[in-house]
């Protein structure tokens, strides 16, 4: 990494240069659109009063059509008689017993959520109180941080060590655990690194968990991204303390579905759907019918085919760009998600620079800062092959004169 710099003045003479670079497009009357090329409303189209061009920030798969799912499952009529009521409960018999198929439980070991992030609230608050510890891999979503803090908990980091190739440090998992320690959060594939954990690192976290009793959650909602290979391992089934977390949203690619889920022993589960009851109250009963047939068969070997070829294709293309940059950038390597992490060669935090590229560029990217990894843009690559080609482009445009400026 250089010098640190100031962003505000690299940022007046990148806009001094933005017109001669094609960033001039930026005005109020410039066009958003999503991933898809639809105009977008303006309570969509913007981050914080900036426009957005180019949304790169997801981190789920490109999104499935409605069509495009009832044709897979062979159903194109399924919900023209469909009843629109309440659909309260744990989901229906025929959803929770396909989520059982997938990780050889029973039924009533599962329960549908909104989305898997209300299956991981109401997982960590089952187990977590206030004078309680909790370990969270890092870099990772810091929901779970956040979280667990507002539950009167302390936090301690399940470090990820780049210098090994981004695999758990199970030495510093063992010193990080007290007697107290309540749960160990993770997610495997990890996000945004793409690390997918080996049977023996999973077993050396479960065997860390039970010598002091304590909970794994473990969000499992990338599972079936993985690059090359099978589906990975789960956590589910080699421990008695452990929840399961998965959704529609990264794999499947219907992220506007909003369904998610946990699988849990039956003991806890009694405990998550009273959480579930006043947290959400119920699911959508139209995004359940449409997870049954996401889930069952061909429908379901359809999607994960179509996943895996998708993130290929647009991980070549992010190779490329990252190739092409001249040692400006380095593309972290991953064994699954629809995410690329890209490491900068500037002297900006990571933040300063996602700003820069909003601002001048028109792009929304993650700033790794997010994620525990500083000095780190993480790009979603769940769009069409042109948006993310002319995203990368502005991008490129932007970097570039910082570091020019640098």
């Amino acid at each position: 990494m250089g010098r640190v710099i100031r962003i505000d003045a690299v940022l007046s003479r990148v806009a001094g240069r933005s017109a001669s670079y094609g960033m001039s497009g930026l005005s109020p009357s410039w066009t958003a659109t999503d991933d898809a090329g639809r105009v977008l409303p303006a309570a969509q189209s913007s981050e914080r009063g900036r426009p957005i061009g180019y949304n790169l920030a997801g981190s789920g798969g490109l999104p499935l059509t409605l069509r495009e799912l009832l044709e897979a499952g062979d159903c194109p009529g399924l919900l023209f008689d469909h009843d629109l009521g309440y659909l309260t409960g744990p989901g229906t018999a025929r959803l929770r017993q396909l989520l059982a198929d997938q990780y050889c439980a029973h039924p009533e070991e599962t329960i549908v959520t909104a989305g898997a992030t209300e299956a991981n609230a109401v997982a960590l608050a089952a187990v977590v109180g206030r004078g309680s510890h909790v370990v969270v891999m890092d870099p990772g979503c810091r929901k779970a941080w956040r979280h667990a803090r507002s539950l009167g908990a302390a936090v301690a980091p399940l470090p990820m060590r780049g210098r090994s190739g981004w695999r758990p440090d199970i030495a510093a998992l063992q010193s990080a655990m007290r007697p107290d320690t309540a749960a160990i959060v993770l997610a495997n594939p990890n996000s945004p690194l793409g690390t997918v954990l080996t049977g023996p690192e999973i077993d050396a976290v479960v065997r860390t968990a039970a010598r002091v009793g304590a909970w794994i959650i473990a969000d499992e909602a990338h599972r079936g991204t993985e690059l090359v290979g099978a589906v990975g391992p789960s956590f589910w089934g080699r421990y008695d303390r452990v929840m399961c977390v998965g959704s529609l949203s990264h794999t499947f690619a219907m992220p506007g579905l909003r369904v998610g889920w946990l699988v849990a022993p039956r003991k806890m589960l009694s405990v998550i759907q009273q959480r579930h009851d006043h947290a959400a109250a119920g699911t959508s009963c139209l995004s359940v019918r449409l997870a049954e047939v996401a889930l069952s068969s061909p429908a379901r070997e359809w999607l994960l085919v179509r996943s895996r070829r998708l993130i290929r294709a647009r991980r070549s293309g992010l190779r490329d760009w990252v190739a092409a940059s001249g040692g400006l950038l380095h593309l972290v390597a991953s064994q699954a998600t629809a995410l690329g992490l890209v490491r900068y060669h500037l002297g900006l935090p990571s933040q300063e620079v996602a700003d820069a590229i909003l601002v001048h560029g028109g792009v929304l990217v993650a700033p790794g800062a997010r994620f525990g990894v500083e000095g780190h843009l993480r790009v979603g690559l769940g769009v069409r092959d042109d948006y993310l080609a002319a995203g990368l482009d502005r991008i490129c445009g932007v970097l570039s004169r910082l570091h020019d400026a640098d």
